[in-house]
């Protein structure tokens, strides 16, 4: 596997079979996953490709881009976890080429296998290449803009290039987009590369993915006005931002401890190869600079940010893998290079029953229960006490709404008819009296049991 195009083969091949293998099964996750599925059915419900809609009402919470690629899949091959899914795991392979391609061209071919299968042998990336979210897409973007803008540095037609790769990423998850010219702003000043910073092409190329993003951004601003600024750009990038939003709190050591815990198995590695990139920095190796001020760059952003997610920091994860492979090529031989492709290999062996990665499966209990109430009789189902949230909505194709108090659900028996999810204990415990309202169990999981009331319709 000494050839570039054999190496080309043999990481297309297993990352198309880690990233694809068994979507199509499981249920699909709550909250993200289910909640950006609901809109991308919806474009072609209600035939608008422009506002995103969530049962029924507009939504404001991301650019479409990724939900209309969903909605492409859905009409294709059906509204199915797979469908939801495929584009996720396309754009992760095409995170793992694009990882050995930019190392190729920055460190050459042994240095960029073993990127790419770092990469590719990361479980918190594979995991979230297999979900329907946002994060390996924008992280496929990010990693283009950059791959394009390094190239501008010797073809200068690459800087539009560079250009179109951000706006896509602009119009896959907002601000986040932003990272890209971020990155390549700060590797300019410290890498001395000031001619750089004059030129006009780099600003152009800027101004490109703003044009992209910008007409529907427009659009949507003069279809909505203050209620489209208010939910897209104040509670979603300002106040997501200056405040820890929906309970997602983290202390300034956040992303660190992630990388501890979920860049499986090399995160013990990651601790070593930044610092080394650092010191090949300090010695001005511009190639180094500028996968350290990509990794620095990506977690100052998201610990500045108030509110913490996990996958924020996906973005920084080829970086990451670059640099880990620049810290094996030192301390590997030449003449031992080929055990690295074999221990990744091993390591995705092991990832199999001990990080679960063809595992897919977040809400059986929902799926079932309303696979055995296929009937849509109800625009809501309430749900007593339990957190499943969008993919409730998804699977029943209803508005979900949670029921926290007994009371809430005494008052609500009396006023209308209603199909209701509540776990099994709760269920056996339920004692309302007769003359309120007669219900029936409908369908039942060991965790969940679906019921239903009818006011007098059956006993």
């Amino acid at each position: 596997m000494n050839s570039a195009k054999s190496q080309v083969i043999f990481l297309l091949i297993l990352s198309s079979f880690v990233l694809i293998f068994n979507i199509w099964s499981g249920s699909l996750a709550s909250w993200d996953e289910a909640f950006y599925a609901i809109p991308s059915r919806e474009i072609l419900t209600t035939g608008d490709w422009l506002t995103l809609h969530q049962m029924g009402a507009p939504l404001f919470n991301k650019p479409p881009l990724y939900m209309w690629l969903t909605a492409i899949a859905y009409k294709l091959f059906g509204v199915s976890e797979f469908s939801t899914r495929i584009w996720s795991a396309i754009f992760g392979i095409g995170c793992v080429m694009l990882t050995y391609a930019f190392s190729t061209r920055l460190f050459g071919k042994r240095i960029a296998l073993f990127s790419a299968l770092m990469l590719l042998s990361t479980s918190h990336f594979i995991r979230y290449a297999k979900l329907g979210m946002l994060d390996v897409p924008l992280t496929f973007f990010i990693l283009a803009s950059l791959y394009a803008f390094w190239r501008a540095r010797e073809k200068k037609g690459f800087f539009y290039i560079s250009g179109l790769f951000f706006g896509l990423a602009l119009m896959t998850k907002s601000a986040a987009g932003f990272l890209a010219p971020i990155i390549i702003l700060m590797y300019c000043v410290f890498s001395g590369e000031f001619k750089l910073l004059l030129n006009f092409r780099l600003y152009l190329s800027f101004i490109i993915g703003l044009l992209i993003a910008l007409p529907w951004h427009i659009y949507e601003y003069v279809l909505y006005g203050k209620k489209f600024i208010n939910d897209y750009f104040i509670y979603h990038v300002v106040q997501r931002s200056a405040e820890a939003l929906e309970g997602n709190v983290g202390k300034w050591n956040f992303y660190i401890r992630i990388l501890i815990n979920k860049f499986k198995p090399w995160g013990f590695l990651a601790f070593l190869s930044v610092p080394y990139g650092a010191w090949l920095s300090f010695k001005k190796d511009k190639r180094n600079l500028f996968v350290f001020i990509w990794v620095i760059a990506v977690f100052l952003v998201f610990s500045l940010v108030k509110t913490k997610l996990q996958w924020y920091i996906v973005p920084a994860y080829p970086a990451l893998a670059i640099s880990i492979a620049v810290l094996l090529g030192k301390i590997v031989p030449e003449k031992f290079t080929k055990i690295v492709p074999v221990v990744a290999v091993i390591v995705l062996i092991f990832h199999v029953p001990y990080s679960h990665i063809f595992e897919i499966d977040y809400t059986p209990d929902i799926k079932k229960l309303a696979e055995a109430y296929p009937k849509k009789d109800y625009p809501v189902v309430y749900v007593y006490q339990s957190g499943e949230g969008p993919a409730t909505s998804f699977y029943f194709g209803a508005k979900c709404r949670n029921i926290e108090d007994i009371k809430k659900l005494e008052e609500l028996v009396k006023s209308e008819d209603f199909v209701c999810v509540m776990d099994n204990a709760t269920f056996k415990k339920l004692a309302l009296p007769d003359n309120i309202f007669v219900f029936r169990q409908i369908s039942s999981t060991d965790k969940m049991t679906l019921f239903e009331s009818k006011k007098g319709q059956f006993k």
